[in-house]
């Protein structure tokens, strides 16, 4: 049996390249992704009632998987209230 393998992670300077060649529209997802440790899925579903700039958070209520949005299965697990 192999060992797993440790993730991959990106230096500050590998990110800001990858965030200079892409496309101007993928540049925050690109920042928000390396900063948050959001998975594509999840910031890909977050909607502005998740943001709460007062506080300087946001909540990950939901996911898209396979382009339809559904509750995260941490969610269902820890009983919380569905999303809206």
């Amino acid at each position: 049996m192999s060992e797993p393998r440790s993730p991959l992670s990106l230096s500050p300077a590998e990110v800001k390249d990858v965030a200079d060649n892409v496309p101007q529209n993928l540049k925050a997802l690109i920042v928000l992704l390396y900063l948050t440790g959001l998975r594509i899925g999840e910031a890909l579903a977050l909607k502005w009632s998740d943001v709460d700039v007062e506080q300087s958070k946001f909540y990950v209520r939901r996911s898209v998987w396979r382009g339809k949005a559904q509750t995260p299965v941490w969610w269902i697990e820890t009983n919380a209230p569905e999303p809206s």
